[in-house]
């Protein structure tokens, strides 16, 4: 879109609170000022209304601020869709910026990803500038490193474990020293952002009437939990969806592995839980005690939370 917040006017009241003083003299904004806390909500806000009435949004529509994403079957369905937001932004007086268009196109890049219809995919540009990062040289650099890979970890299978390093380091209770340890942890980071792999789409349809549920895979260490959502395809393969891990706290450390275990399927269930909510969904683990500890009696107090936890 052009300059989204700039279509937005601002009410009297709104201007008297965006003021400003310069050298020139008192300022007041009369439309939407970028970097304003409540701006973004605000355009969402307005979005949302606006495509909202059009029927087909988070469907076929997907908006995120003045992003927009059309995304159909066919040809033919999509210059309908098409022709439902202009219409709709039209009606709302908002305007779009040529440049920035791009219509009927196989693949697209989205926030950062590569979409097209074999699924979603790391933005090669956004991973070779991470590729590109210089080792940091404090606290600052790690922090904005870990800031742009952190941002694919839901492609990474074990990010967590990987990183947990480099996180150790940010803590302001440890003094800065960069190591063999961090640089290969810095490297190996790297490296397998260039392995990403593609991750399906979801078909919720498929996992609503049970004939392609969703799959998730659980495995935990002393080093972290880790948690991958999949799904089969049309080609009767199983498919990624979403990647998924965390560190251990110090008294998650000291749980006996069984409840480990319990605790890695928890946090998928919790971390996957937009996926699932509703739908029958299967839970596949390597620990074979886990299979039964859910349906005991004489379970601690933890694990009886983590049973009431399952059956929701």
């Amino acid at each position: 879109m052009a300059p989204g917040y700039w279509q937005i006017r601002l009410s009297d009241t709104a201007k008297e609170k965006s003021a400003f003083t310069t050298s020139e003299g008192l300022f007041e904004f009369e439309v939407l000022p970028f970097g304003l806390s409540t701006s973004p909500a605000e355009f969402q806000r307005l979005m949302d209304m606006v495509l909202g009435e059009i029927g087909v949004k988070d469907s076929e529509v997907f908006v995120y601020i003045d992003d927009i994403l059309i995304a159909t079957k066919t040809v033919e369905r999509h210059y309908e869709v098409l022709c439902l937001v202009l219409t709709a932004l039209r009606k709302a007086n908002l305007k779009l910026k040529p440049q920035k268009c791009e219509f009927f196109k196989k693949e697209v890049s989205f926030l950062g990803h590569k979409i097209n219809e074999e699924g979603v995919t790391t933005d090669p540009d956004k991973v070779c500038k991470i590729q590109q990062y210089p080792a940091p040289r404090n606290v600052s650099d790690l922090r904005t490193f870990l800031g742009m890979a952190s941002y694919y970890r839901k492609f990474i299978l074990g990010f967590s474990k990987i990183a947990k390093p480099l996180y150790n380091l940010t803590s302001p209770k440890m003094e800065w020293k960069w190591t063999a340890v961090e640089s290969n942890a810095f490297e190996s980071l790297k490296e397998v952002m260039t392995k990403a792999p593609v991750l399906a789409q979801p078909d919720v349809a498929a996992a609503a009437n049970e004939s392609r549920p969703f799959i998730i895979y659980t495995d935990a260490s002393g080093d972290g939990l880790g948690a991958v959502l999949c799904q089969e395809g049309e080609d009767k393969l199983l498919h990624p969806l979403y990647f998924a891990s965390k560190s251990l706290t110090k008294a998650e450390r000291n749980y006996h592995v069984t409840d480990l275990e319990a605790l890695a399927v928890i946090f998928a269930l919790k971390k996957f839980h937009f996926f699932i909510y509703g739908l029958k969904t299967v839970v596949r683990t390597d620990h074979e005690a886990l299979t039964c500890l859910f349906k005991q009696t004489n379970v601690s107090a933890r694990v009886l939370r983590w049973a009431l936890e399952v059956q929701k």
